[in-house]
């Protein structure tokens, strides 16, 4: 997620929230583009049919824009929120 959120405009001095899986009504608040996710990136699993949805909000701008990717995890795969990290940090040779 680090390459889109940097595509974007965030970098390592972003105000970035990774908002948690077990936020309630998160799919709710990602169909409807809310504003509470201005700045903030995430995943949650629907496990009832093993379908990893991560999100960011791809304006750095004062509001929000929700991009949302889906992944097809294996059957009986699991998924924390720990799992999930967006590095911003810049390489320089």
């Amino acid at each position: 997620l680090g390459s889109e959120l940097a595509a974007a405009g965030y970098d390592a001095d972003s105000d970035l929230l990774q908002v948690a899986g077990d936020t309630p009504n998160l799919a709710d608040l990602i169909e409807s583009n809310s504003h509470d996710l201005d700045n903030a990136f995430g995943a949650y699993l629907d496990d009832s049919i093993n379908v990893l949805t991560m999100f960011i909000d791809s304006d750095v701008s004062d509001s929000a824009n929700i991009k949302q990717y889906e992944v097809t995890l294996a059957e009986g795969s699991s998924f924390d929120d720990d799992d999930l990290s967006a590095d911003l940090s810049l390489f320089i040779a």
